[in-house]
């Protein structure tokens, strides 16, 4: 799971589509990987359009770290009804 805070592509009004917070190869990158669950607008300072937003991987995989094999877990967001 991926917690980002800033601008996302398309919700900027910079010069740079991207937008001020994160790159477009990790932009990109997280567009792949990983579904968007929840997406909050954040208030913001004049020329910002910041938000939170919450990503899940797409398709957990087994993963090797220090030795040892972890394997990605689905935690269901639960959204407030």
């Amino acid at each position: 799971m991926i917690l980002h805070i800033g601008e996302l592509l398309g919700e900027t009004i910079s010069s740079n589509p991207w937008g001020q917070s994160t790159s477009r190869d990790f932009q990109l990158a997280l567009a792949e990987e990983f579904c968007c669950v929840k997406r909050i607008r954040l208030p913001n300072w004049p020329g910002q359009v910041d938000s939170f937003s919450v990503w899940k991987r797409k398709n957990p995989q087994l993963v090797l770290c220090d030795g040892a094999h972890f394997q990605y877990v689905d935690t269901r967001l639960v959204e407030d009804q």
